[in-house]
Parts: C-alpha cells; sequence; structure tokens
C-alpha cells in the first residue's frame, strides 16, 4: 500500500519517494493518508536534505517534469557567517551544524523543457523555517513551473534551515549568483540535461525572508544584466533601496504582492519609485489581470483575502507571474 498527494508519492513498504500524480485510491485511503502524513513528510526531508542526488537515476520524475537535490560547492551554507550558528531575537540559538551544514540546491526541469546553446534561470529564495524539499511540496513549485509554460529551470537554494533567520551566506558575497548557476550550468550538462552554454535571462522570486538573498543578487551578484524580472511574494522586509534601483532600470519587471503588515514597506518602495520618476501601478487583488501584468513595468498588488503562507501558491500566482514575465515560452 502507498500513501501520495499529487505529485509526491511516497511508499511507506519500500521507503522510497517519487513523484506521481495519483492520489489514494482504496477504501481505506484516509485512515492510511493520516497515518502516513508525518512519516512521508520526514522521509521527504530525509531524501532531500541528507541525500543529495549524484547521479540520473535519482531525478524524480512526475507529469510536470523531474526534479533533483544536489550538493552545491556554491550554495550560501556552510558560510562564515554562521560558523557559530544563529541567535533569534527571543534568544533561541540555532546550531551552524544543525542549521547551517546543508549545501543542498534542488533543480526542476519542466516537461517539455527545449534545449539550446542558452538556458534561463529561476532562482527561489525561501523565508523563515523552511527547507528545500519543505518549499518543493508545500509551494507546489514544480507543478507551477510546468502551468507556466515557460522554458526555464527552477533553482532552489538551501538558505537557513528551519530557523528564522533571512541570512544567506555565500549568496549574498560578490558574484555569489554567479558563481550559483554557473554550478547549476554544469550540473545540468553533466547530467545530460543541457547543452546550453549560456545563459540567457534570470528572473529571482523571494517568499518572506528570501528577501535579502534577492537584494544582495541585485547589488553584486554578478549577473544584473541578466535579470529581467524579480517577483517579491510578501518579501519586502528590506532591500527596498535595491529593489527600486532594479526597478528603475529600462526592460525590468517587478512585482511585489503583500498582506497588509507590509503595506507600509511596500508604501515606501513605490514612493522611492515615484520620487525618481519610475513607472508603477498599484492593483487590489481583484483588479489586475495577466494582461496588466505583461504591459505594466513594476506592478504593486494588495492582497486582502490570502495570508502569509498562501501568497506563493493558493491561487498558482508563482505560476501566472511568471507566465508573463520575459522568460521565454516552451
Amino acid at each position: 500500500m502507498s500513501v501520495g498527494t499529487a505529485g509526491l508519492f511516497f511508499s511507506p513498504t519500500t521507503g522510497l519517494i517519487t513523484f506521481s500524480s495519483a492520489r489514494t485510491s482504496s477504501s481505506s485511503g484516509l485512515t492510511l493518508r493520516a497515518c502516513y502524513h508525518d512519516l512521508m513528510f520526514t522521509g521527504l526531508l530525509l531524501y532531500f536534505l541528507l541525500g543529495p542526488a549524484s547521479n540520473p537515476e535519482a531525478w524524480q520524475q512526475s507529469e510536470a517534469g523531474e526534479a533533483a537535490v544536489f550538493a552545491f560547492k556554491s550554495a550560501p551554507f556552510p558560510h562564515e557567517s554562521r560558523n557559530e550558528g544563529f541567535t533569534a531575537r527571543d534568544g533561541a540559538h540555532f546550531p551552524a551544524e544543525q542549521h547551517y551544514a546543508s549545501r543542498s540546491v534542488g533543480l526542476l526541469i519542466p516537461k517539455g523543457f527545449r534545449d539550446s546553446s542558452t538556458i534561463s534561470f529561476v532562482v527561489h529564495f525561501h523565508g523563515h523555517r523552511n527547507s528545500v524539499g519543505n518549499v518543493m511540496t508545500q509551494f507546489r513549485l514544480l507543478d507551477q513551473l510546468h502551468k507556466s509554460g515557460v522554458n526555464a529551470v527552477l533553482v532552489i537554494p538551501q538558505g537557513p534551515l528551519n530557523a528564522p533567520d533571512s541570512g544567506f551566506g555565500r549568496i549574498e558575497e560578490a558574484e555569489g549568483l554567479k558563481d550559483l548557476l554557473a554550478e547549476a550550468l554544469e550540473r545540468l550538462r553533466g547530467e545530460g540535461k543541457t547543452q546550453a552554454t549560456e545563459i540567457e535571462r534570470v528572473v529571482l522570486t523571494a517568499h518572506s525572508g528570501g528577501y535579502r538573498a534577492t537584494a544582495g543578487c541585485l547589488a553584486r551578484g554578478g549577473l544584473g544584466h541578466k535579470i529581467k524580472d524579480v517577483i517579491l511574494f510578501d518579501a519586502t522586509y528590506g532591500g527596498l533601496k535595491e529593489f527600486a534601483e532594479f526597478a528603475a532600470q529600462p526592460d525590468t519587471r517587478l512585482i511585489s504582492i503583500f498582506t497588509k503588515h507590509l503595506a507600509s514597506e511596500n508604501f515606501t518602495l513605490l514612493s522611492s519609485l515615484q520620487g525618481s520618476g519610475a513607472p508603477f501601478s498599484v492593483f487590489m487583488e481583484d483588479q489586475w489581470s495577466e494582461q496588466s501584468l505583461r504591459r505594466h513595468h513594476t506592478v504593486f498588488i494588495h492582497t486582502r483575502k490570502l495570508t502569509h503562507d498562501a501568497v506563493v501558491s493558493e491561487q498558482d500566482y508563482f505560476s501566472v507571474f511568471l507566465k508573463t514575465s520575459g522568460l521565454p515560452q516552451r
């Protein structure tokens, strides 16, 4: 007997995790689903965090595409900035060996990906208290990547592992993004997934605490001329200067969807754009359309319906925002 969710499939008998669109169909499925939920989640994290892929057989297939997690030299951590771990505002300490030792980087390739001499990347920076494996399942990122229709590979570097910390170590250093994507391209070539030799276009997406890595990439990541879209999912806690400077450039697009608790920060950001003469538009959640996203240079969307964690996936906004970006289509 196996138990699963759309996109992921865990077998309690074998302990293996694969991708699948199938759901439990037996009459006892609901009971088994409840019993094995924690086991499935634990197994998924063990696979993605403790068992990085090292060969093509480790790629997990689904109707939406394929995904694997590798240990990268250019991963955010380990890094000297967190050699002693991290102490949160409430005094809780997060030791380096438990929260800043993983070199995991997820690579997600949508079904129908077209190989060419150039390749485009979407890089997603997760928020607090999260992991690569959980982000992939919580926000259905492979499914949303596939639905978007973009011809790009999604890269998810592991930041602070299950810690309330916005630091992204090596990614925040000079050319940190450039090094990460150079290694991603090298890995994809080695795995036989592409013959590309050059990066065409980069989209940065961030949820919550992922703002700091995004701002660092814009300021000194080494690929500024390749970054054409920045998408912020309730992620304007900081980095407003970098975001404003990016949005003021020609041929770029910034989207910030925000909940009530970040309204003040988004007002500060749009005020900065207004002062520089950069164009922008502000919409309530039910006012915008895909056409408006394509037409406008910088877009602020205020949602009153969605919670902080729901902005990424509940309405498939990750997919819609990518679909309307300048990324090539499959």
